[in-house]
């Protein structure tokens, strides 16, 4: 522990075609970084930190770009969580992140959200990739331009 704070390492699926998505994990992995603040918990979330400035400065948005300075930070860290949310499996870059941890021998802790991940433009919820339950994010949203999720 560092001066008695435990230092968590908070990872969630980021790379998705859809921008919308990318910027409503952004926002639930954020929000799930503020709960960990609030309960004492160094939380250290690189979408949190690296989000914007991707955006803004067009850095890559893949594990690739990212994978030596994210192994560099969680070896610094006490713990691993992981914020399930939708795609969480299949992320090339959270499966990394729990192989590291584990080779490091830290604990992971697996969250499930408290609350669905919000689309950034609307009030939908973004839960699963079922056509039929129209998450905004992948079918005609009437909220994005031309009913084709940004």
């Amino acid at each position: 522990m560092s001066n008695g704070i435990v230092l968590v390492y908070l990872a969630a699926p980021y790379t998705h075609e859809s921008e919308r998505v990318r910027q409503a994990r952004f926002l639930a992995v954020t929000e799930q970084a503020a709960r960990g603040w609030e309960q004492g918990y160094g939380v250290y979330s690189p979408l949190t930190l690296t989000h914007e400035a991707a955006v803004r400065f067009g850095l890559p948005k893949d594990w690739a770009f990212w994978a030596a300075m994210c192994r560099a930070t969680l070896e610094r860290h006490h713990e691993l969580w992981v914020l399930c949310l939708p795609g969480w499996r299949e992320s090339v870059g959270v499966q990394a992140e729990i192989a590291i941890a584990r080779a490091l021998g830290l604990p992971v802790r697996y969250i499930e959200p408290e609350s669905a991940m919000r689309c950034a433009t609307c009030p939908y919820a973004i839960e699963c990739y079922d056509p039929i339950a129209r998450p905004c994010g992948w079918i005609g949203c009437p909220y994005s331009e031309g009913g084709q999720a940004k």
